[in-house]
């Protein structure tokens, strides 16, 4: 909406309070004083060519106190970026279980490159403190080797261990989703409901809108075909599952999912993200049809969520 516009901040302007989409499943929380600094993959060629305009860690020089991270796919799990920041620089991850193929030990991972300030705390956790933001940890849902509803991997251990955030601050709420769905183990709606009644809603949740299927997911070893060969070689007659399923089971939320989980979170705004890397200051491949698409979901809820449009480099508060 136009009159939504006019709430964004020009590209490059990270200083003010609020929330900056940075390229791909990058984001940047502002307050006054404080900076929160999501899946960062600053100074990488993934997704990259070479004329595209990125991202530099020296435009956020100043303004990071604190690293979230979602899950360790490598579009969001980057340790090159990482070791550009302070040693003792607190960062947030998944805690997991063990060491598997389809998911490593993050914490460890990042102990033994030197890092002292690692955080690693179970899903609905107390809210810690960085600077003025309150961090919560919630689950994520979703994005799981094989999501499959006909069977489950043999060992629960055998999961793309992952968290969504919840950050609180003075002057906003905001709930990042990136890449969730539904899995076995439980449904990314079940969290929105508990959103709704711990928190009483929430400001803005932003969301991959994509609808993503195993079977567009494609072999790229260094993300999801580690995922899909670490459970077959525990699990082989999971062929027989994903052969049944066709392979066309939803891994993401999709639009109608976004719809469902913004209106049961009682959010106000919704922002897409994580949909490629692009230009500086403007949308990201599929972004505008995919505004439109979660715009008529919300439509048929009733639901009076404002989904925003916004560029790559730009600011919401």
């Amino acid at each position: 909406p136009q009159s939504e516009l006019t709430e964004l901040t020009a590209p490059l302007s990270f200083k003010q309070p609020g929330v900056y989409r940075l390229q791909h499943a990058a984001l940047l929380y502002r307050t006054k004083t404080t900076g929160l600094l999501v899946d960062p993959h600053l100074h990488s060629d993934y997704g990259l060519s070479g004329s595209i305009a990125d991202i530099s860690r020296a435009m956020l020089s100043g303004l990071v106190d604190g690293i979230l991270i979602s899950h360790n796919h490598y579009d969001h799990w980057h340790c090159p970026t990482l070791m550009m920041f302070p040693l003792d620089m607190p960062i947030f991850l998944p805690k997991v279980p063990r060491n598997t193929l389809t998911c490593e030990d993050m914490e460890s991972r990042l102990q033994g490159l030197g890092f002292t300030n690692v955080i690693a705390v179970d899903w609905y956790s107390d809210g810690i403190w960085v600077g003025d933001i309150e961090v919560n940890v919630l689950p994520f849902y979703g994005e799981q080797p094989i999501n499959s509803q006909y069977s489950q991997t043999k060992h629960p251990d055998l999961r793309n261990w992952g968290n969504t955030y919840l950050l609180r601050t003075e002057d906003y709420s905001s709930w990042f989703l990136i890449d969730s769905g539904n899995d076995p183990l439980g449904r990314t709606a079940e969290v929105a409901a508990y959103v709704k009644q711990k928190f009483g809603g929430v400001d803005w949740i932003l969301s991959n809108f994509q609808s993503l299927s195993y079977n567009s997911i494609g072999s790229d070893i260094s993300s999801w075909g580690a995922d899909i060969i670490g459970t077959l070689m525990s699990n082989p007659q999971m062929l027989a599952v994903m052969d049944r399923a066709g392979g066309g089971e939803l891994s993401t939320l999709g639009a109608a999912g976004v719809a469902e989980v913004c209106h049961l979170a009682g959010a106000k705004a919704c922002l897409p993200y994580a949909h490629s890397w692009a230009e500086l200051g403007q949308y990201a491949e599929k972004d505008e049809s995919l505004i439109m698409a979660v715009a008529q979901e919300l439509q048929q809820l009733n639901c009076s969520t404002e989904v925003i449009p916004w560029r790559i480099g730009d600011g919401y508060r």
